[in-house]
């Protein structure tokens, strides 16, 4: 299965309680009142699993390469801004890839733009273990964990409290947006130079 049909069945099951919502009339309507209900816990059940799905790579990712993350986390000391910049020329650089992709020819349309998604999801979840581990470290050495040192640990508490700014309505989207931005430039940078 293509990924436009995959996406194309969310947005279809997801738009069903949406529609169901709106055939009432009356804002007081069980039914609308229901349909709306059930489409915010559905939004919510899926954005509550793809958070616990990105910490949970993120530990794994702590597991298997513990030196790699603690030398790219050790590399956002100090450089935060740079590491900002860097993560927007990454992003732009990203959207770019993907724009080109919009003018091949459509049967070969795919071996640019799921290579650049590809890459994309990799670079993203490396940069959310990066953060998380940077964050857990900091919090870790404020409470004085028996921890401290862990990876696993600097990952899981950095990861939890990084998620959960996620759900502060406006205020957490732009921290996690900012937050997203740098840890992708801190370790685009990261990987391309040796210190």
């Amino acid at each position: 299965m293509s990924i436009k049909k995959i996406a194309s069945t969310i947005i279809v099951l997801l738009s069903a309680f949406q529609v169901f919502a709106q055939q009432g009339g009356h804002p007081h309507d069980p039914k609308m009142i229901f349909g709306s209900v059930m489409f915010m816990l559905m939004i919510g059940c899926i954005l509550l699993l793809v958070k616990s799905g990105c910490l949970a790579l993120g530990l794994l990712l702590s597991v298997l390469k513990p030196q790699k993350i603690i030398r790219l986390s050790s590399g956002l000391n100090g450089r935060l801004l740079k590491s900002f910049v860097a993560g927007i020329l990454v992003l732009i650089s990203y959207i770019l890839l993907l724009g080109i992709s919009q003018f091949i020819p459509k049967p070969y349309d795919g071996l640019l733009s799921i290579p650049v998604i590809l890459l994309f999801f990799i670079h993203f979840i490396l940069a959310f273990t990066v953060v998380s581990h940077f964050t857990g470290e900091k919090i870790m050495a404020n409470i004085s964990s028996h921890k401290t040192g862990s990876t696993f640990f600097a990952v899981l508490y950095g990861g939890i409290v990084i998620l959960l700014c996620g759900f502060f309505p406006v205020l957490g989207i732009i921290v996690l947006s900012v937050i997203y931005i740098t840890s992708l430039g801190g370790t685009a940078t990261g990987l391309f130079t040796k210190n």
